[in-house]
């Protein structure tokens, strides 16, 4: 499934590239929309945002894989990929 969705970051983040990150979900939250972690496998790209709803629906709760161009203030998932062991 390819998707290309852009998320714009409240703060900016120093290490822009393209990467494979993973989208985590909190396992438990009363937050109505909640906040996901983007990282890469080092974390040295790292950072909390919300989650689209449209995004949410197209994660295998509560992580998903994807390639991603990352700059300073967004992150651009083009598409999904192989689940990884990290």
């Amino acid at each position: 499934m390819n998707i290309k969705l852009t998320v714009r970051l409240k703060k900016q983040t120093p290490i822009p590239g393209e990467y494979v990150v993973k989208v985590q979900l909190p396992i438990v939250t009363n937050e109505p929309e909640p906040m996901a972690l983007v990282y890469d496998q080092n974390r040295s790209y790292a950072v909390y945002t919300t989650i689209p709803h449209e995004l949410r629906r197209l994660l295998p709760w509560p992580k998903g894989y994807f390639r991603a161009v990352c700059s300073p203030t967004t992150v651009t998932l083009l598409e999904k990929v192989k689940d990884r062991d990290w």
